[in-house]
C-alpha cells in the first residue's frame, strides 16, 4: 500500500510579500520586467538568497532595475574601456570571500554594490548583482554580457538548443545552490508577460512540470498578474491573504491538468471540486474564486499532478525598498 504523503502548506503571501529572512532564489527571464512590475520586482530582487538572470533577463533588469530605467547603451562602451582598476579592485576585496548562506547577497558580489564607481555600471546602481547569468546568449545584449562577467558575476553558457533556457537555468541553479549547500524555501521565476508568443506561456508550464525532477525546492511562476505552480499528487493547504480574496481584480484562481487528467476534490473556493475528473475536451476549473467564509483556507486533493493558478497584487502590496 502507498505511503500516504503529508498535506502540502502553500504560504503564497511568501511568493509575492515574503517576510525579511525568507531564503528564496529569483529568476529573471527574457522580458520579464517592465515599467509597470519594476517596483515589486526590485523588492523581491532585493529580498532574494540567491539571484539570477536568465540571458534577455539580463537586459530588463540592466535597463529596469540596475539603472532605473535610463537609457544605458551609451554608457556600456565607457563602462568597459574605464572598468579595468575598479575589477581588479574587485577582485582583491572578494577573492576570499566566502558565501554567507540564506542571507541577501549571499555571493562574492556583496562586495561589488559597495566599491563599484558609477562609470562601472550606471549613475545610480539600485539593485544588488546577479549571483549567475545563464542561457544561450542569443538575446543578451553582448557588451552587457562581458560588462557583468567584468564585475564577478559567474556567467553559465547553455547552449543546448533541445532545452529551453529556463530549464537549463534550474539546472544551473540546483547545481549551484547544492555546491554551497545555499538552503532555500522556494524559487521564484519572473517570466515575460507578452501575448504574442503563446508557445513560449506553453513552453514555460512545460518546463514547471520538467523541473520538479530537477529540483526539489517548489518553482513558483511569476507572469504578469498571474502566479502558477504544479500541485503534486496528494493534499494540499493553499492559504490566501484576505487582501486578495476581498480585491476583485485578483481573487480569482484555477485548476487546470496538463498531460494527464486528475481527480480533484477542493473545499474553500465558490465552485467546489467533489472527485471531479479535469482533463482538456471535459471539463478544467478556471475563472474561479474563493469562499470568504473559508477564510483563505483551500484544501485540493488530487490524483495526479495539476497547475494551480491564481492571482496577486503586484501593485499594491506594501513592500519597502532599501536605499
Amino acid at each position: 500500500m502507498m505511503e500516504e504523503r503529508r498535506e502540502q502548506l502553500w504560504h503564497t503571501e511568501n511568493y509575492y510579500q515574503p517576510p525579511s529572512g525568507l531564503p528564496y532564489a529569483i529568476l529573471i527571464l527574457n522580458q520579464a520586467i517592465t515599467t509597470s512590475n519594476v517596483t515589486h520586482i526590485k523588492f523581491l530582487w532585493q529580498n532574494a538568497c540567491v539571484r539570477m538572470c536568465v540571458d534577455g533577463g539580463t537586459n530588463g533588469y540592466h535597463k529596469l532595475m540596475r539603472c532605473n530605467g535610463e537609457d544605458s547603451s551609451s554608457l556600456l562602451s565607457h563602462s568597459l574601456l574605464s572598468n579595468d582598476a575598479a575589477v581588479r579592485k574587485i577582485e582583491m576585496q572578494t577573492h576570499n570571500v566566502a558565501p554567507t548562506h540564506n542571507k541577501p547577497l549571499s555571493s562574492k558580489n556583496t562586495e561589488v554594490n559597495g566599491i563599484l564607481p558609477p562609470s562601472a555600471s550606471c549613475s545610480y546602481p539600485s539593485s544588488p548583482l546577479p549571483d549567475l547569468i545563464s542561457g544561450d546568449f542569443d538575446s543578451i545584449h553582448p557588451e552587457l554580457l562581458k560588462l557583468y562577467k567584468s564585475l564577478g558575476v559567474t556567467i553559465v553558457p547553455t547552449p543546448d538548443q533541445n532545452e529551453t533556457d529556463f530549464t537549463k537555468a534550474v539546472k544551473v541553479l540546483a547545481r549551484y545552490i547544492e555546491e554551497r549547500e545555499i538552503k532555500i524555501g522556494h524559487v521564484l521565476v519572473v517570466a515575460g508577460i507578452r501575448s504574442d508568443r503563446f508557445d513560449h506561456v506553453m513552453a514555460n508550464l512545460a518546463t514547471l512540470y520538467k523541473v520538479r525532477s530537477i529540483i526539489r525546492t517548489p518553482v513558483i511562476l511569476l507572469s504578469g498578474g498571474s502566479m502558477v505552480w504544479v500541485l503534486e499528487e496528494g493534499k494540499h493547504r493553499v492559504e490566501v491573504s484576505w487582501q486578495l480574496i476581498k480585491n476583485p481584480n485578483v481573487s480569482w484562481c484555477g485548476l487546470v491538468p496538463l498531460g494527464h487528467p486528475a481527480t480533484i476534490s477542493t473545499t474553500g473556493l465558490k465552485w467546489n471540486l467533489a472527485d471531479q475528473m479535469l482533463e482538456f475536451g471535459t471539463l478544467v476549473s478556471t475563472s474561479n474564486t474563493y469562499d470568504p467564509t473559508h477564510h483563505g483556507q483551500i484544501y485540493i486533493t488530487t490524483s495526479h499532478p495539476c497547475l494551480w493558478t491564481m492571482g496577486w497584487e503586484t501593485k499594491g502590496a506594501d513592500v519597502e525598498m532599501d536605499g
